[in-house]
């Protein structure tokens, strides 16, 4: 049985990025643990992660804002720098399904050159597509 249905799994956000769901599962299964998020193109996921999903607060801000946060902000930088380094062991793929999230991601508006690591560019877009 594929994890998609062990887990009854629910669609958060459909065609997320070209060709990929964003799921949530419902249950356990072998490899996609409940309340864990998912990157699906069929079946099972191509991505499975525990989340949250968590948007960057710094987003568009110069250094001098950054650095005048205050400590409540700060928490929810540091929170948002962990969850993407922790995506980011996530998004360890075989090549083809790598390439495949790569072009999707792009496809989406992601740009290597402008936007840096896609870890925190992809949970950001997760998060502002799922309303977050």
């Amino acid at each position: 049985m594929c994890e998609q249905c062990l887990t009854q799994a629910t669609m958060v956000v459909k065609d997320v990025i070209p060709g990929f769901s964003l799921m949530r599962a419902t249950q356990d299964g072998d490899s996609w643990k409940s309340g864990w998020y998912g990157l699906v193109e069929i079946n099972d996921p191509t991505v499975v992660f525990e989340g949250p999903l968590l948007r960057d607060l710094s987003e568009g801000m110069t250094d001098e804002q950054i650095n005048a946060l205050s400590d409540d902000e700060n928490i929810n930088l540091e929170a948002f720098i962990l969850a993407g380094e922790k995506f980011g062991e996530a998004l360890q793929l075989d090549p083809c399904s790598g390439y495949r999230l790569v072009v999707a991601c792009m496809a989406a508006g992601f740009k290597p050159q402008e936007d840096g690591a896609l870890e925190f560019w992809l949970l950001k877009h997760l998060a502002k597509k799922a309303g977050i």
